[in-house]
């Protein structure tokens, strides 16, 4: 993915640019990890008060 946003914005068209970033941005809504939010909150919300996660 990463590779054909390079490609695309090596050819200095952003109409090749558009659909890469698109597709990834929609890559990202779509993933499970999408409804997590705050990735801290989250992993804060697994420990306990005697045992908390820290990052």
């Amino acid at each position: 993915m990463f590779v054909r946003l390079d490609r695309a914005m090596d050819s200095g068209d952003p109409r090749m640019v558009h659909p890469v970033v698109r597709a990834t941005l929609e890559l990202a809504r779509s993933s499970p990890l999408a409804g997590l939010g705050d990735v801290g909150t989250f992993w804060a919300g697994l420990g306990t008060e005697d045992r908390p996660v820290g990052l």
